[in-house]
């Protein structure tokens, strides 16, 4: 995805999620906090900041955020700390704070800061506990060995800093050890490598984790993290896959059943088969037992991982689908507290207010916009808060921008022919409305894609055909909660015919107040 430098206005706009993501950290800690026992009330709270690459060697970015994770990890296992959430920690860095800038932000007690050092086949690990309070340094160690050894160097550092931690803090020592799920160096390695990938989104990258996760289960066919691992990375390739085979949720399937028989308490292997079940009814409303079934994969996942943002933003859509809207919304909000400068993230929030308030969602969009400008993540919802309100001038502007953008960008060309029709540029409409048929003679465009442009020229049968078109081959814009709040599909609320598609796909009635 190209991208430019981000405008002052944009630098605002992240600087101001994040002062709203500290207090809704703040605020989701809070309540979590109440449905935990008594001991988990006084938590002492730690925060784990991003490990530095020393090595020169960006290649080995990876390596340096993977130690950090597993820390995070192994800390998280001790009921009497409250580790902040790694990508909070991230973002906040990424504004030039300090680590004590970062701890008294999320209102720690203490900071982990260290560095990852790898060359010449060894690997040095440092690591250091600071006080917020005061800025004292209360301990400091590094470790160094053979490259082959990370395993062993990695748990003689989590063991460490653990002491210091209990020492510096005065808490009990953690039931147990984190497991790292193998013994073999490499197969790690390349465990980390791919978990780091899927930190950055796209296609590419979720494609490139899953070959790395695929690699580190031939060398350990025993280790379930690399299976979970292969299920989420497919998982994002099938997102951006526009008529996904069915072949490719079964392949997901087979990861995380394994994964899941390795290790029965997988957090991906339950995330995705929690994730599966609300991909594979996308034009089909879920069974109560199917939706118990998704709810509970999410549930454990969740158990393992409460501060993984994917977890709750994949929940919010379960939810979504359920018509539990304020349970999504929720959900979503405590994901975009986690990760306050993701797109990705503010665009489902806006996915969910979508069906329920309209400005509500253009406003969140607008923050989505600032932080990616390309406007390709959640520009479907800005977009038709516009058409909601009737705004087809800037409507219009905003897709010729995003089609200068991203030329491939999926849907804008409907949208277009809808904007354009409805601001009585008809020459330009039917042009490319044209192109769009023909393309979808090639499947080079959706039918969601051309029913959207059918709308926008009048052509009420010509809609129908496409939307019956586009639910056939279960595209996921054509999904029941989608559809049933659709502001392109308005005129059609009272006909018949699209009642029947409804009906047919299990929509429901559309909650939205429009406020």
């Amino acid at each position: 995805m190209r991208r430019r430098p981000l405008p002052w206005r944009a630098i605002a706009t992240v600087a101001l999620l994040l002062v709203v993501a500290v207090g809704g950290y703040t605020a989701v800690r809070a309540i979590q906090v109440r449905r935990k026992s008594a001991a988990a009330i006084i938590a002492q709270p730690i925060v784990v900041m991003p490990f530095t690459n020393v090595g020169g060697d960006t290649a080995q970015d990876y390596l340096a955020e993977g130690v950090a994770a597993e820390l995070v990890n192994s800390l998280s296992r001790n009921p009497e700390l409250r580790v902040a959430p790694r990508v909070t920690a991230a973002a906040l860095r990424r504004q030039g704070k300090s680590a004590r800038e970062v701890g008294a932000a999320l209102r720690a007690a203490a900071v982990v800061e260290g560095s990852v050092w790898r060359g010449g086949g060894r690997i040095r690990l440092t690591a250091d506990l600071l006080s917020v309070a005061d800025g004292r340094q209360l301990w400091s160690n590094q470790v160094e060995g053979n490259a082959q050894d990370i395993l062993a160097l990695q748990d003689d550092v989590e063991q460490r800093v653990a002491v210091a931690v209990q020492t510096s803090l005065h808490v009990k020592p953690a039931p147990g050890k984190a497991p790292h799920g193998t013994r073999d160096a490499t197969a790690f390695d390349l465990y980390l490598h791919g978990r780091y990938l899927l930190t950055k989104g796209g296609d590419a990258p979720a494609r490139r984790a899953v070959t790395l996760f695929e690699e580190s289960i031939k060398r350990d066919s025993m280790f379930a993290r690399a299976y979970g691992g292969v299920g989420v990375a497919q998982t994002f390739v099938v997102l951006v896959t526009p008529r996904p085979d069915p072949e490719q949720l079964n392949a997901i399937i087979a990861s995380c059943e394994r994964a899941l028989e390795l290790d029965p308490g997988d957090p991906d292997g339950h995330l995705t088969m929690g994730y599966l079940m609300v991909l594979r009814s996308a034009n089909e409303p879920l069974s109560d037992a199917q939706a118990g079934q998704s709810e509970q994969h999410f549930k454990r996942a969740l158990a393992k991982e409460p501060s993984r943002p994917l977890g709750h933003e994949w929940y919010a859509q379960l939810l979504g689908k359920l018509s539990r809207y304020e349970e999504s919304l929720d959900q979503m909000k405590i994901a975009q507290a986690l990760d306050p400068t993701s797109a990705r993230v503010a665009s489902e929030v806006a996915d969910v207010l979508f069906n329920v308030r309209y400005q509500a969602a253009l406003a969140e969009n607008m923050q989505s916009s600032a932080l990616d400008t390309v406007l390709s993540l959640g520009f479907r919802n800005y977009s038709g808060a516009l058409a909601f309100l009737h705004r087809s001038d800037e409507m219009v502007k905003a897709f010729r921008q995003v089609l200068v953008l991203d030329p491939n960008y999926p849907n804008a060309r409907g949208h277009m022919v809808y904007a354009l029709a409805a601001t009585s540029k008809h020459e330009e409409a039917d042009k490319l409305a044209a192109d769009l048929l023909r393309d979808a003679d090639t499947q080079r465009t959706t039918a969601y894609e051309v029913a959207v442009s059918r709308m926008g020229l009048g052509d009420v049968d010509g809609a129908l055909k496409w939307l019956r078109k586009s639910i056939e081959t279960t595209e996921l814009e054509t999904g029941p909660r989608r559809l049933a709040c659709d502001p392109y599909f308005d005129p059609l609320l009272i006909d018949v015919r699209f009642q029947v598609i409804l009906q047919k796909i299990g929509a429901r009635n559309c909650p939205r107040t429009g406020s």
